[in-house]
C-alpha cells in the first residue's frame, strides 16, 4: 500500500533536473571546458520553458564582462521541442568569448557577471555553477619561455660587462622583440577557428566579403543571412544613434520605420530582406542563386541609402 502511494509522487519529480510545470528555468554552461588564452569558447544560456511561452526577452539588457574577457559575437537560436516533455521547449542563446588571462589552478568563473543580469519575474531558477572555464597559458606547464629556434644555442646568456657592446645589445633586443611578436601572432592565427570574428569593416566592405562567400550548404546560407541582418542593424544603429539590441528583427524594423534620420527607401529594402531571411534562418530554406543575389542587392541599396536622409532626398527636387 505504501509503495502504491509513493509511485505517483515519484513520477511527478523531474528526472533530469529541469522543470515539468509552468516555470521557466535557465541554465548557463561553457563549452568546451578548457581552452588556451585568447582561444574562443561558448557560453550557452539554455532555457526550459512551456511550449507556448517565449523567452526571447527574458533578459533585460546585454551581457557585460570586465576587461579580462572579450565577447566576440552572440547568437540566438529558435526554440526546439523538449524530447522529455511534449508540453515544454528548450531555447538556447550563445555568446562566443575569449579570456585574456589564464586561470592558474582553479577554473575562471563567470557567475559574478551573470548574477548581474536582470531576468523576467517568471524565470524561477537560474543555474550558473557550470559557467566556468579552464584557461591555460600559452606556455602550458612550462615555467620558462621556450628557446627561439632562429637564434644560436647561447643566445641570451649572461655576458661579462667588458664583452658587451651597446650596439649589439640594441640590435639583439630589437630582433628578439620582433621574433617574439611574430611567434605569438603565429600561434594565435593557428589556433583561431575558421569562423573567428575579424575586426569590423566599413559596411559596404563587409557586404563585399559576404558576396565572396559562395558556400551553398544550409548552415552556410543560414550564417550568411544572420551576418546580413547583423550588418544592417549595426549600420542603422550608427546612423540613428540607438541600439535596439533586445528587439527581434521585425520589432527593430517597426522601431526604425518612419525615422527622419534614414531614408524610407533604405527601410523598405531592409524589410524586403528580413522577409526573405526569416525562412532561411529559422526554417532552413536554401535560396536559389537568383534569390540570394536579390537579397544581396537589397542589402547594398539599404546601406547606400543610409547616406541619404529624407531631408537630403527631398532637397534635391527643389
Amino acid at each position: 500500500m505504501l509503495i502504491a502511494l509513493l509511485l505517483p509522487a515519484f513520477a511527478a519529480v523531474p528526472q533530469d533536473g529541469w522543470a515539468r510545470n509552468e516555470e521557466i528555468v535557465a541554465r548557463f554552461y561553457c563549452t568546451p571546458d578548457a581552452v588556451e588564452v585568447g582561444e574562443p569558447f561558448e557560453l550557452v544560456l539554455e532555457y526550459s520553458h512551456p511550449a507556448d511561452v517565449s523567452v526571447f526577452n527574458a533578459i533585460a539588457g546585454e551581457l557585460e564582462l570586465d576587461s579580462s574577457w572579450v565577447i566576440l559575437d552572440e547568437e540566438r537560436f529558435p526554440a526546439q521541442p523538449d524530447l522529455d516533455d511534449a508540453e515544454r521547449k528548450r531555447t538556447r542563446r550563445r555568446w562566443r568569448i575569449a579570456s585574456l588571462q589564464p586561470s592558474d589552478i582553479a577554473p575562471r568563473v563567470l557567475s559574478p557577471e551573470l548574477s548581474r543580469l536582470a531576468f523576467r519575474e517568471d524565470v524561477k531558477s537560474i543555474e550558473t555553477s557550470l559557467a566556468r572555464i579552464q584557461v591555460m597559458s600559452l606556455l602550458g606547464e612550462e615555467d620558462v619561455p621556450r628557446a627561439l629556434a632562429a637564434f644560436p644555442e647561447e643566445f641570451g646568456r649572461e655576458v661579462p660587462l667588458l664583452e658587451r657592446s651597446p650596439l649589439v645589445a640594441v640590435v639583439g633586443g630589437a630582433v628578439a622583440l620582433f621574433w617574439s611578436i611574430f611567434l605569438y601572432l603565429l600561434i594565435r592565427a593557428r589556433r583561431r577557428p575558421k569562423g573567428a570574428t575579424v575586426p569590423e569593416l566599413v559596411p559596404l566592405e563587409a557586404l563585399a566579403r559576404l558576396r565572396l562567400d559562395v558556400g551553398r550548404e544550409p548552415a552556410a546560407m543560414r550564417e550568411k543571412h544572420y551576418a546580413l541582418t547583423r550588418l544592417l542593424r549595426r549600420s542603422f544603429s550608427k546612423v540613428l544613434g540607438e541600439s535596439h539590441a533586445g528587439l527581434t528583427d521585425r520589432e527593430w524594423l517597426a522601431a526604425v520605420r518612419g525615422s527622419s534620420r534614414v531614408s524610407a527607401a533604405s527601410v523598405e529594402e531592409v524589410a524586403k530582406l528580413i522577409d526573405g531571411a526569416e525562412r532561411i534562418k529559422y526554417a532552413g530554406v536554401v535560396p536559389s542563386d537568383w534569390a540570394l543575389q536579390d537579397t544581396l542587392a537589397s542589402a547594398q541599396l539599404a546601406l547606400e541609402g543610409l547616406s541619404v536622409t529624407p531631408a537630403t532626398a527631398s532637397g534635391g527636387d527643389s
